[in-house]
């Protein structure tokens, strides 16, 4: 992946375009620059000069010759949701807690989220330290639920990227006709918040079931 400073006539959208090459995902940064994201078919320790160019190009048609390249970093897919927590009065959050493949800033996002319910559990815990039980009930509801969590965005990461790096011309054009299909139907108001993530459970720490196990 990697950062220019580029007019694309993108603006402010992120695009996704899936090939029988592999994949591109682009989406804009502040200050006028715009990430590149190209699929390949093994991890490369350097990314050779003006590949990420030739590949944009050849995928998309977006020509980035020219562009001033801010920043490029090779990097691999990896999947990890830790079994604990909570160890003690110890709390993973974040990265620290889960890895998973980055599609969408998913892992970024449930990370986000998991900060919110990390302080409200804090929260809770104040005036209570000297009580084990008490601080170890709510650091265990806070565990319970942003692992649960974690394990349907890791889900749908996997899913969303085994169908967008399906490569060569049969997988490709039959993953291109499903999505073409569910984009034209009513699919597309299930679809939408599933890929959004919306549906996550326990995606934000103030719907209904936050307060029902963490209390008003």
């Amino acid at each position: 992946m990697g950062d220019f400073t580029h007019d694309s006539g993108l603006q402010n959208d992120a695009h996704l375009y899936f090939t029988r090459h592999g994949s591109v995902e682009s989406f804009p940064l502040p200050g006028g620059q715009r990430r590149w994201v190209v699929q390949t078919g093994h991890y490369m320790d350097e990314i050779p000069s003006g590949f990420l160019e030739t590949q944009v190009w050849k995928r998309t048609g977006y020509g980035l010759k020219g562009a001033d390249l801010i920043w490029q970093s090779p990097f691999g897919v990896k999947k990890r949701i830790e079994k604990h927590y909570v160890q003690g009065r110890v709390l993973l959050a974040g990265d620290a807690a889960h890895v998973m493949p980055p599609i969408g800033g998913q892992g970024m996002n449930t990370g986000f989220m998991d900060a919110c319910f990390l302080a409200q559990a804090i929260l809770r815990v104040q005036g209570h330290t000297a009580d084990e039980s008490t601080v170890m009930h709510y650091f265990r509801q806070y565990e319970a639920m942003r692992r649960k969590a974690a394990a349907s965005a890791a889900r749908r990461a996997r899913f969303s990227m085994y169908v967008g790096t399906r490569k060569h011309v049969i997988p490709s054009m039959l993953r291109n006709i499903a999505i073409q299909f569910a984009l034209a139907t009513p699919l597309t108001d299930v679809l939408a918040p599933f890929f959004a993530m919306l549906t996550i459970p326990y995606g934000a720490p103030e719907k209904d079931a936050h307060k029902e196990l963490f209390g008003p």
